[in-house]
């Protein structure tokens, strides 16, 4: 099985490390494999995630903005209603019409619930699952992809060092003087890169033992949970001045905001534990694989700072 996935990545993994050749950026930038990942990330996120995080949040703002305040109405119309109809006030309900009455009620208010979210088009689990389909699916086969590429037996990103190692400027100045002078003699790029490869420093197919970007990936990761979660406590407290909470015994802060969930405390602690995990993850991952998803994270970190300042521009 694992042979016919590597089959299957394979032809895939040889065209994303012919990238940089193809559009020409070997011998045009100092780091063309990483230069080609992080370009390929960009253009990922920018056509699938980006888009998909809009609609999202455009699905979201619906429900908050039509369905939560229309729901808030018929929160209060329709217990009136049926207790009306039920006649309470002229005659105090048995213990067993309460219990009736209140199934009643809240059947009623969730048929309403549904035909809100179904009018307007804004399902919180289909806005959920939607985003998890593509985004999970996408990130894992991104991720085979590269480390694929970077187990290849010819594997070119063997011959590009990773960026954020510093070898002695030295040894670096006598480098840069032979790749000089091996252009002037027109060797062609790919051979200067194979043959000025500064021995001794990790490679995008090798782990990352600086240590840099493991740290950088997690705490991305963590600023990423943060900012999420801070982003859906204001929208949760918007949603209780709307009269959506769950009732008035919700826990409340200092600032009259309704406290997480057990739930959402539980998750957001997962989150975090996961944030943390991610490094040393990223510490036993070929680097290339931490090219990409540090710049997928950073990418992230914008969409949900974006969001944020929305938030913010509401107060």
């Amino acid at each position: 099985m694992l042979g016919v996935v590597k089959s299957w990545l394979d032809p895939i993994a040889r065209y994303l490390v012919s990238v940089p050749e193809t559009i020409g950026l070997l011998g045009t930038v100092p780091y063309p494999y990483t230069t080609s990942v992080v370009l390929m990330t960009l253009m990922l996120r920018a056509g699938i995630s980006v888009p998909i995080a809009l609609w999202q949040r455009a699905r979201s703002e619906r429900l908050s903005n039509i369905v939560g305040p229309e729901y808030a109405v018929w929160k209060k119309q329709i217990p009136a209603a049926i207790l009306s109809r039920a006649g309470v006030r002229e005659k105090p309900p048995s213990e067993v019409q309460q219990v009736q009455l209140h199934r009643e009620i809240q059947t009623a208010l969730k048929e309403k619930w549904q035909h809100l979210v179904r009018l307007h088009d804004c399902s919180p689990w289909r806005t959920t699952g939607v985003s998890l389909l593509v985004h999970i699916p996408l990130f894992v086969l991104v991720t085979a992809l590269l480390r694929q590429a970077a187990i290849l037996p010819d594997s070119p990103l063997i011959q590009e060092l990773i960026p954020w190692w510093s070898p002695d400027p030295t040894f670096a100045a006598q480098v840069a003087t032979t790749k000089q002078l091996l252009v002037e003699k027109g060797l062609d790029p790919v051979s200067i890169e194979r043959l000025t490869k500064i021995g001794g420093g990790p490679t995008l197919v090798d782990r990352d033992s600086t240590q840099i970007m493991p740290i950088v990936v997690g705490s991305l990761n963590m600023l990423n949970v943060e900012l999420s979660q801070w982003v859906r406590q204001r929208r949760a407290a918007r949603e209780q001045q709307l009269g959506l909470g769950s009732g008035p015994n919700v826990p409340t802060d200092t600032n009259g905001a309704p406290l997480p969930s057990l739930r959402e405390r539980v998750l957001g602690n997962l989150l975090r534990t996961g944030a943390v995990v991610s490094i040393p993850i990223a510490c036993s991952v070929p680097s290339v694989l931490l090219v990409y998803w540090t710049t997928s994270a950073l990418v992230t970190m914008v969409q949900n700072s974006y969001f944020a300042w929305l938030e913010t521009k509401r107060t």
